[in-house]
């Protein structure tokens, strides 16, 4: 069989990190990541693994982007055990996770958003059945309490920044599911502006405190898009999944968003949906997410446990056009 020489003319480079603006068709080895790589043409987007989760888990909180990235908490579980919160809490860096200083709280469905240095969160629920309104800031290395919400939730979510964010919808213990929101400024919570209707438990969000998208919720189960202008919620094209608990949250824009829940991914443009390439494995129960539509990760989001590979593991999908990959032997 030709070698590369033969074929190309040249060795392959080796370098200590990736060129900053390869052409396709180029490839190289990257001796700090210890991999072959090289820059290709997406003509639809894919997925590609990456680096595991320490602790497999679902029902989790996240701040960041592919290359700087936070999953939080979550629920530990392997199928047929009784539930487990968890207080872990660790960080991506675009190929591996690393555990940080657990938070000062266990519950599943933490709701946060912000940034892997300024993020925000609160709410979430224990196996007990308590329901959690404590909220805290990260500032990028340790966990301060603020305020917290006016009554404890579970499945609730948030979008926004640390200092100009927005939660909403959840359960409470008693069984009801409001749409009632709350915006925060960093320290403290004030109402509105809420949701029509009911039923948000489990949502997927994104976009700012005056133009975001609610996707999705339930109980039961609903397939409902609301869109935030200014201060007013409006519905929008459903999604075509009707399932709760997906994935997505802190991915894109209110008019650039995602969904996913099982395998099945689809894109929002602002008026419809449209499919997009599944994920490897199925998550359906809110993995850790953050990123664009154009290149986010999903970490986690399958019940297991950290025993099972499918709950440990991270995607990261780079959507058309050129893309850098690691080149393996399969």
């Amino acid at each position: 069989m030709a070698d590369y020489i033969d074929i190309h003319g040249n060795n392959i480079p080796i370098r200590a990190s990736d060129p900053s603006n390869p052409i396709v068709g180029e490839i190289w080895y990257n001796t700090t990541d210890n991999a072959l790589k090289g820059q290709i043409f997406n003509a639809s987007g894919s997925f590609a693994t990456s680096g595991n989760l320490n602790v497999g888990r679902y029902a989790l909180g996240n701040f960041g982007t592919p290359a700087a990235g936070d999953a939080i908490n979550g629920n530990t579980h392997p199928v047929g055990a009784p539930n487990t919160a968890s207080n872990s809490h660790e960080s991506y860096d675009g190929s591996t996770w690393t555990s940080l200083t657990n938070t000062p709280f266990a519950v599943t469905f933490f709701a946060s958003s912000g940034t892997s240095t300024a993020g925000i969160g609160g709410s979430g629920g224990q196996p007990a059945g308590s329901y959690q309104s404590a909220c805290y800031t990260w500032g990028g290395s340790s966990w301060t309490s603020i305020t917290a919400l006016p009554s404890g939730l579970e499945g609730g979510n948030m979008f926004g920044t640390q200092t100009s964010c927005t939660f909403y919808g959840g359960g409470s213990p008693g069984g009801s599911y409001p749409g009632n929101a709350f915006e925060g400024d960093g320290s403290s919570w004030t109402s509105g502006p809420n949701l029509p209707g009911t039923n948000y438990y489990g949502s997927v969000c994104t976009g700012t405190q005056t133009a975001a998208i609610s996707i999705g919720g339930a109980s039961p189960p609903s397939n409902k898009v609301e869109i935030l202008s200014g201060s007013t919620w409006t519905s929008a094209t459903a999604v075509p999944i009707t399932a709760p608990n997906g994935t997505g949250n802190g991915v894109g824009t209110s008019t650039a968003a995602i969904y996913g829940q099982g395998t099945s991914v689809v894109f929002w443009d602002g008026s419809s949906w449209t499919a997009q390439p599944s994920f490897p494995v199925g998550k359906p129960n809110r993995a850790a997410t953050g990123g664009t539509q154009s290149a986010f990760f999903a970490a986690g989001g399958t019940p297991g446990g950290t025993p099972t590979p499918s709950a440990r593991q991270t995607v990261e999908f780079t959507g058309p056009g050129a893309a850098t990959v690691t080149i393996s032997s399969s």
